[in-house]
């Protein structure tokens, strides 16, 4: 027994042991099938969530198409707050049937498996778009067809990093071929588009463009751009953060201030002395003015009726080199007085307002516009009333339209002298100009802000109303008439606004009297950012969604600048000249409508528009950032 127990001890096992076994076997089998069972459910999980991830991209790609149809524009395809985006609307919104085979929509598959996608309406934060699509899959029950598992996913998008744009400006020239402006986003790239005749955009050609391109000033970060907005805009400049100023543009008479004479396409530096930084600049077409951080005031340019300020020069001679214009105080950074704040010009006049409150005026002076009491040239500057002595009134605000001059001082009365062919003194016509500086009578509030362009000015009043003289031939002054060139308006007359609306801005923009009557507006933009405008309407330049209407008088009956509603959109800054109206918004957006001859209104295009846009290639977007 014990010899047979051993060999059969040494051939197998016993039957404990077997039943053992089997039980360890049957365990490490069900432990396999069940772990089978988790990676097969784990590989469809991923699956799942990267069909999810997949149609979240899916609606980016959709709404970011609709967007670029749309100029950019979020409001044109959400067309309300609570809208969506989904494979089942199309970019207006509008249900499409319940399956739609395309790029962009993913559909009901024979696994039983449906992938959808909502896109809401993005929002603007810092200048860029945020966009969240949300992507889902539905495991639907092979029995009833209904969802028994969801996986989501959330994709968010940044369109448009760095490039909310900070700053824009304008500029035109009668003999440059048209319009042309700027845009500076919030990185320091500088973007120009339109006319180009003289190399002003910077971009190393002559050519005009109709999609923005480069200012060459490589490596540079630029925050403010200058463009002589009258018509005199042969040149554009840039201003670094590091206080250098570049120019592009005609350069016939040295005006760019380089060591160079002649137009140039790529920018050269203005020349200020070593250690010094430039702080503010005035182009006037034929000469450039510059002011550093040590209050000097430099000029470059054509000596022409004592505009540079530099004493006795010859006419037509050629200042490349800087120079420092003469009758000016010594600048002492401690005296107020002496340091200048603003500068206006037009033709070949020039107007200085220093931070003491303090007028200087030079140049041009045929109708007495330097209230020197004569009419004498001035080929240095002279002291233009007793503005910022003790106990007299200090200049806060100076403007010139080439023949009139206007200063508001801190009382709220505006003072002028020069030109009053059309009443723009505020007086009668028969006195045709004055060379002394005297109030403008009957305004019936304080003035606190104003903007004039030849032979009209307008005015702000603190009681939220638009007051304006001069010529009204085309209806400009807003008043619910149109004039002619033999009727002028010395009285104060008021700009017709809606109830209730209050004005904060007036912009006043005019080529002259006869053909070139249809580039002559006044804008009024309201505290809640609405934008009223009068006068010609050629090219569709007051923005009311058409130009058939050729004349608007009466704003308040016309309405305001489409898309401009003061509550989803709203101005915050209007330029506007040559039958072009460009308005930078809140939301950090630039919209330009009217007369695109020359591709100004940065759409790829020289078709003109009476509907403010928010174009697509002037607020350009970089490629998108996910988060």
């Amino acid at each position: 027994m014990t010899l047979m127990f051993g060999a059969r001890r040494d051939r197998g096992f016993a039957l404990p042991t077997i039943l053992l076994l089997t039980v360890v076997l049957l365990i490490m089998l069900l432990a396999a099938i069940s772990s089978m069972s988790t990676v097969r459910q784990a590989l469809m999980t991923q699956q799942y969530d990267r069909m999810a991830q997949l149609a979240a991209e899916s609606g980016v790609n959709y709404a970011t198409d609709c967007l670029s149809d749309a100029q950019m524009l979020p409001e044109a395809v959400w067309t309300s707050p609570t809208a969506t985006l989904t494979p089942n609307t199309d970019c207006q919104g509008a249900t499409l049937p319940s399956k739609v085979d395309g790029n962009y929509v993913m559909i009901d598959e024979p696994t039983h498996v449906r992938a959808t996608f909502t896109v809401p309406k993005p929002l603007f934060i810092n200048g860029a778009l945020i966009m969240s699509a949300t992507g889902e899959v539905q495991v639907l029950r092979a029995s009833d067809g209904a969802p028994w598992k969801t996986y989501s996913y959330v994709r968010n998008v940044k369109i448009g990093t760095n490039i909310g744009v900070t700053r824009v400006s304008f500029g035109y020239s009668l003999d440059g071929g048209g319009g042309f402006f700027t845009t500076i986003s919030g990185d320091g790239l500088m973007l120009a588009m339109g006319a180009n005749n003289f190399g002003q955009l910077g971009n190393g050609t002559t050519t005009a463009t109709s999609t923005p391109t480069p200012f060459r000033v490589y490596g540079k970060k630029v925050v403010k751009a200058f463009a002589n907005i009258v018509s005199q805009g042969y040149a554009l400049f840039a201003l670094t953060d590091t206080g250098e100023l570049w120019g592009s543009g005609l350069n016939i008479k040295g005006q760019l201030g380089s060591s160079t004479v002649g137009n140039v396409s790529t920018p050269v530096r203005y020349q200020v002395p070593t250690g010094e930084k430039v702080v503010n600049m005035l182009s006037l077409g034929t000469a450039t003015f510059v002011v550093t951080d040590t209050g000097t005031l430099y000029v470059s340019g054509a000596c022409l009726s004592g505009q540079l300020g530099i004493g006795a020069c010859a006419d037509e001679g050629v200042y490349n080199i800087p120079q420092k214009v003469q009758g000016l105080p010594p600048p002492n950074t401690a005296d107020p007085s002496t340091m200048p704040e603003e500068m206006v010009g037009d033709y070949r006049g020039v107007l200085l307002r220093m931070k003491g409150g303090q007028v200087y005026g030079w140049g041009i002076n045929r109708y007495g516009e330097l209230g020197t009491n004569n009419f004498a040239v001035q080929t240095t500057a002279v002291r233009m009333g007793s503005f910022g002595d003790p106990g007299q009134p200090v200049a806060q605000q100076i403007q010139f339209d080439g023949d009139t001059s206007y200063i508001r001082d801190n009382n709220g009365d505006v003072w002028c002298a020069g030109l009053n062919t059309w009443g723009e003194l505020g007086i009668p016509v028969s006195t045709d100009k004055r060379p002394t500086l005297d109030k403008i009578p009957g305004l019936p509030t304080k003035v606190i802000g104003m903007s004039t362009d030849q032979w009209s000015v307008s005015m702000v009043g603190s009681d939220g109303n638009v007051y304006s003289l001069g010529l009204n031939n085309v209806g400009q002054l807003g008043n619910g008439e149109i004039g002619s060139d033999t009727k002028p308006y010395s009285t104060p007359q008021k700009f017709l606004l809606p109830a209730g609306a209050k004005a904060v801005d007036v912009i006043n923009t005019s080529l002259g009297k006869g053909s070139n009557a249809r580039y002559n507006n006044v804008f009024v933009m309201t505290e809640d950012g609405q934008v009223f405008g009068a006068g010609s309407n050629t090219f569709g330049q007051i923005g009311l969604g058409t130009s058939s209407t050729a004349n608007v008088s009466d704003p308040a009956n016309n309405g305001h600048m489409t898309v401009f509603d003061g509550t989803v959109v709203k101005a915050a800054q209007v330029l506007a000249g040559y039958g072009e109206t460009i308005i930078k918004a809140t939301n950090g957006r630039v919209y330009t409508v009217g007369n695109n001859q020359a591709g100004q209104l940065g759409d790829g295009t020289t078709t003109n528009d009476s509907t403010p846009r928010a174009r697509q290639y002037v607020n350009m977007y970089p490629p998108r950032t996910y988060f």
